[in-house]
């Protein structure tokens, strides 16, 4: 896929696929080697991302955005 910093959509709508971004603004890539840290939360805390959708194509049709995100999590 032309769009490498993206997600891509594996449900029916055509001409988009997905962002995700850490709440630092940093944005979270595909098959990535480089590491995402956080800093360690408590009990109850939260690791907090935003998606948004990326235009692919000219014309984007109407349909579903799913896109599969999986997460490796390494303790130190």
């Amino acid at each position: 896929a032309p769009y490498s910093n993206a997600f891509a959509n594996q449900g029916t709508a055509k001409g988009v696929a997905l962002e995700l971004w850490q709440k630092n603004g940093l944005q979270a890539i595909p098959n990535s080697s480089t590491p995402i840290n956080f800093a360690p939360q408590g009990t109850g805390g939260k690791y907090t991302f935003s998606a948004r959708y990326l235009q692919t194509a000219p014309t984007v049709t109407a349909g579903t955005v799913n896109a599969t995100v999986t997460v490796t999590v390494n303790y130190k």
